[in-house]
């Protein structure tokens, strides 16, 4: 899981140009905020998923 999340943030870092300290950082904020992270996201989704099935 925190692998995951660690690839989603350098691949954010990435996308937007930020320095390879940057990108390294991201990713092991992604590792060790993984749980907070996942859950943060899970709920947006999950209210975006809701938001389109009631239309």
């Amino acid at each position: 899981m925190s692998c995951f999340t660690s690839f989603l943030l350098s691949a954010i870092a990435i996308e937007k140009e930020c320095s390879f300290n940057m990108v390294l950082l991201a990713a092991g904020l992604g590792g060790v905020f993984a749980g907070p992270i996942l859950k943060i996201l899970g709920q947006r989704i999950k209210k975006i998923i809701e938001g389109n099935t009631s239309d």
